[in-house]
């Protein structure tokens, strides 16, 4: 787990520095405001999620975390739908909220709801003591955004939103 964690670390941090370097403080800027905004608006998708991974990491039995894992689905699905709705409804008063524009506010709804599934899958693995499946799929993560970045990059793409399909991927 701690090479893992620490493998995709530096790929994250190699994508941050090559980001900031090639996309200048203007885009870059946009990018971590639409990621921490994304951030924040991703809370309530993700909000039962830890109490799912204390109780099915608890039970003893698989018929018990197969309940847990399939209830946990259930309601990430409907908070993530309803998050949606409510985003979608208010996304002009959250844009003045958040300072940002219209397509920055859905790139970050975008973004919130790829998070909350991906991390959905995490939470799988660690209830179902697949410690080495998280570890993989941080290097697997961190290595496919800095990948599709360097793809963008060659193509001339060079804009925050280049980035952000980055980490859609």
């Amino acid at each position: 787990m701690a090479i893992g964690t620490l493998s995709g670390s530096l790929l994250t941090v190699i994508f941050n520095v090559l980001a900031a370097r090639i996309l200048g403080p203007r885009n870059f800027g946009n990018l971590g405001l639409v990621v921490t905004v994304s951030g924040i608006i991703g809370v309530p998708m993700g909000m039962c999620q830890l109490g799912a991974l204390k109780y099915g990491s608890g039970a003893q039995d698989d018929s018990v975390r197969s309940r847990i894992i399939s209830t946990l689905i259930l309601q990430v699905a409907f908070i993530t739908v309803g998050s949606i709705a409510m985003y979608l409804l208010f996304s002009a008063q959250l844009s003045n909220v958040f300072g940002i524009s219209a397509k920055a506010m859905a790139f970050a709804i975008t973004y919130a709801t790829i998070i909350a599934f991906f991390g959905l899958n995490g939470i799988f693995q660690r209830i179902l003591f697949r410690i080495r499946v998280v570890a993989l799929l941080n290097v697997l993560q961190s290595a496919v955004v800095l990948a599709a970045f360097l793809i963008f990059i060659s193509t001339n793409m060079r804009s925050w939103q280049a980035a952000m399909f980055s980490l859609y991927i």
